[in-house]
């Protein structure tokens, strides 16, 4: 029983992660890069590239994980088990995610400059940081999200042993 409360936590916490990303990219990814906006692109589409780099594929592959997650908890039992999941997605969370955590910094900066350069775009973000989907987080923060998920899923994932 406690392996099943270790998988239900972690498919609550994939779904979180999940909804987090999917505001990053329909709240400020998309927005930034569709073009004909009044007075004119936010940013151009390297900025956006800068900023947001693979977040559309790792959202992808943890979208794939959390409806894995999803079908194995609505048929638990007890000896289910959830590590081909993880290994199934393997190859394509070693893709995705050392570009995105080896270039964080680099997206930091991006983000800063472009805020502090852009004032049209300081006042989207602004704009869209207040929005209830954000959870009164800034895009900064929102970002880090991925580079914490890998670890917060290992450490839940010790609970299972």
């Amino acid at each position: 029983m406690a392996r099943y409360h270790i998988v239900k936590e972690l498919l609550t916490t994939e779904k979180n992660f999940v909804k987090i990303l999917n505001v990053i990219v329909n709240e400020f990814m998309k927005p930034l890069g569709t073009p004909g906006q009044r007075g004119g692109q936010l940013l151009t589409n390297e900025n956006v590239k800068s900023i947001f780099g693979n977040i559309p594929d790792i959202l992808r592959v943890h979208t794939d994980i959390m409806n894995g997650l999803e079908e194995r908890i609505n048929n638990w039992e007890s000896n289910t088990c959830i590590g081909d999941i993880l290994l199934g997605q393997s190859e394509e969370l070693l893709r995705v995610y050392p570009p995105y955590i080896n270039y964080f910094e680099v997206t930091k900066e991006a983000l800063s400059s472009c805020d502090r350069q852009f004032p049209r775009f300081h006042a989207f973000l602004k704009c869209n940081e207040s929005k209830p989907e954000c959870g009164r987080q800034t895009l900064s923060e929102l970002l880090i999200t991925p580079v914490q998920r890998i670890p917060r899923i290992i450490l839940l994932l010790q609970g299972t042993i």
